[in-house]
């Protein structure tokens, strides 16, 4: 079992809901562990490694139990938000392991927060993985449909239209796909590190490109700016 899959499963029981919030901040000056719950939600929704595609629906009801049911006003328009994170990121994962700690009050368990450093720290040296989840304010049937379909989709239905796409016109289509799991931190997107023995990604790729088609939902097209992407002297994917 790659690093990877080790750390993924050894977090799986560890469950973290969140809502965007925004809040500019020059987190690489200081340890994650002194992060603001605001500074880790700026990553995890709106940085250099994580942006936030932002859906409306106006269908005004949503499915609860196998009933329909009717928001107030049918032509009220909820905004759902599909967070694409460059999971491989060092940002990303100390992100979701700070606000572990923020809602657990710092008072976690030795296991619990050895783990949350593992997920913290691992390198991931073969791969590069981009999570989705998405969230709204209330339930919608666009966000319900959202979220079936990451839950049901496999990987060969994202190998022919989910890929990363360089400034240069090459594209790098997904190797693999890990539906969403109880650890919270969305469904994963795998995509080999290397190619052709040289890595995909490098400083001078400039931009990035991240394509999916998430069932008959919503098509993903996000971009990040490489050279934003450095962490510590390095350049975090």
């Amino acid at each position: 079992m790659n690093s990877f899959n080790r750390v993924i499963f050894s977090v799986v029981a560890i469950s973290l809901l969140f809502f965007a919030m925004s809040a500019a901040a020059q987190i690489d000056k200081k340890p994650y562990s002194e992060w603001s719950e605001k500074e880790a939600q700026k990553i995890l929704n709106n940085s250099a490694w994580s942006q936030t595609q932002t859906v409306t629906d106006t269908s005004g009801t949503f499915n609860s139990g196998g009933i329909q049911q009717r928001r107030s006003g049918s032509g009220d328009v909820v905004n759902v938000n599909f967070r694409v994170r460059f999971f491989s990121s060092k940002p990303v994962r100390q992100a979701f392991s700070r606000l572990i700690e923020i809602q657990q009050k710092e008072k976690l368990s030795e296991p619990v927060a050895a783990q949350l450093k593992a997920l913290s720290e691992v390198e991931f040296s073969d791969h590069i993985v981009i999570s989705i989840d998405c969230d709204a304010p209330t339930a919608t049937n666009k966000l319900q449909l959202a979220k079936a379909a990451l839950m049901t989709s496999t990987a060969a239905e994202f190998k022919n239209n989910t890929y990363l796409l360089t400034k240069d016109g090459e594209r790098l289509y997904v190797q693999d796909y890990q539906k969403p799991g109880k650890d919270g931190f969305g469904a994963k997107f795998i995509f080999p590190r290397m190619v052709n023995g040289e890595p995909y990604i490098t400083s001078e790729s400039d931009e990035l490109v991240f394509r999916a088609q998430v069932g008959n939902v919503v098509s993903i097209n996000v971009r990040y700016k490489i050279k934003d992407m450095m962490f510590g002297n390095k350049l975090e994917y």
